[in-house]
């Protein structure tokens, strides 16, 4: 297996997109690959631009009902989010790769998390 697909990551420019859009141009559509939905930000500020959520419907990393739950929250609060799940599919639904099972993993449980 690849280093790079072991660990998940979230990362921002910052700073930097402001050199990189001096003109204050910004994202056209957001795309998220299942995302760490069980982390919500303290101020619910979006993006006017749609935000678009691919998930497995068997996803035991990220529970596609966190998903469902981000997503609601996202348009309750000016968002424009949308979620498309993918039945029978698993985390890393995309990768070529057989789906494995990491013997001493910790899974999400959406009902701890409440």
């Amino acid at each position: 297996m690849e280093p790079w697909r072991q660990f998940g990551y979230l990362f921002s420019l910052g700073a930097a997109a402001e050199k990189l859009a001096p003109e204050g141009e910004r994202f056209a559509g957001h795309l998220a690959f299942y995302p760490g939905a069980f982390m919500w930000p303290e101020e619910m500020r979006w993006s006017n631009s749609p935000i678009l959520t691919l998930i497995g419907a068997e996803d035991d990393y990220t529970p596609a009902s966190l998903i469902e739950e981000l997503s609601l929250a996202i348009n309750e609060n000016g968002g424009c989010s949308k979620v498309i799940t993918y039945p029978n599919s698993h985390h890393s639904f995309d990768s070529v790769d057989p789906v494995i099972f990491v013997p001493n993993a910790l899974p999400l449980d959406a009902d701890i998390l409440h």
